[in-house]
């Protein structure tokens, strides 16, 4: 598992030079104490010294690497918000066969003409995920009014802090449907008009993974003294914000979109996709994958 982990970081730390972009950031949920463990051994075999200098001395790195960017740091989730659609979807009912118009452009309302980077004439909802289609998440989000949409995504936890760090914690932009413009309703199913941590982002995608249940994340688990005695432990808090079998029914279509859809270039070789086939003994979850 090392090796695999090992890889997965040669391939993240590759991305900035192949799509030439200025930085990013990546987070990892550890779901199993196995791969917190093997975590722990990745830091602690390459990286003695954090954000190219030792923590003890701030002076020595810029200040700007004295943030956790993951709680501090506010970025629109864009198409990664389309999941909060195809939830509600799910929650209401809605097929995986059940098929869209998408042929573009879809003239919204008089205001605004909306495309797909891919045109397609007909889509079924497992498809609209799989190509990304804003035609058809924006058909979906009107069919389940703007209620739906925000209901599910404060589900998901956007628009509320995660508790991981509450402190420091950025809450996000994310407003009352009764603020909401007409404009709105082809805006915010594909992730604009919010802003989110990329924690939340994560815990969103991760409580897909782990059936339908938005945990609170947190890298203490417990604190011991000498002799073993627990000074703090973590309480291992969770909510349901989407049924199991909605939950197996996303999983699935993320899992088609990275397999057959437009985000075949974020496959990962090392990973394999969650599913009930796939091996317990061999593989563990990351942040909604198994390896």
């Amino acid at each position: 598992m090392f090796k695999k982990l090992l890889e997965l970081e040669q391939k993240i730390f590759s991305a900035p030079y192949k799509w030439l972009v200025k930085k990013g950031i990546v987070t990892v949920l550890a779901t199993s104490k196995r791969i917190y463990q093997t975590l722990e051994d990745l830091y602690e075999n390459k990286y003695e010294e954090p954000y190219g200098g030792n923590p003890n001395f701030p002076g020595d790195y810029d200040v700007e690497l004295h943030k956790n960017k993951i709680v501090t740091d506010l970025i629109e989730p864009g198409s990664t918000f389309k999941i909060v659609t195809m939830a509600a979807a799910l929650e209401n009912n809605i097929e995986l066969t059940d098929e869209y118009n998408v042929e573009g452009p879809y003239n919204f309302h008089n205001i605004k003409m909306i495309e797909d980077s891919e045109p397609h004439s007909v889509l079924n909802v497992k498809e609209i995920l799989a190509y990304s289609s804003n035609i058809g998440t924006i058909k979906i989000a009107e069919s389940l009014g703007k209620k739906s949409i925000y209901n599910q995504a404060r589900e998901f936890g956007f628009g509320v802090k995660t508790g991981f760090d509450p402190s420091t914690e950025a809450v996000g932009i994310f407003r009352d449907p009764s603020k909401w413009s007409l404009s709105s309703m082809y805006s915010i199913p594909m992730g604009y008009e919010i802003s989110s941590t990329p924690l939340q982002i994560a815990m969103a995608y991760a409580s897909i993974a782990n059936g339908g249940f938005l945990l609170k994340p947190y890298i203490v688990e417990k604190i011991e003294k000498h002799d073993d005695t627990i000074i703090k432990n973590q309480r291992n808090t969770k909510k349901r914000v989407l049924s199991q079998s909605n939950a197996e029914k996303l999983k699935s279509m993320l899992s088609h979109t990275v397999d057959q859809g437009s985000g075949k270039s974020a496959a990962i070789s090392c990973l394999l996709y969650t599913s009930d086939a796939a091996d317990e003994e061999d593989s563990v979850d990351l942040g909604g994958r198994r390896i």
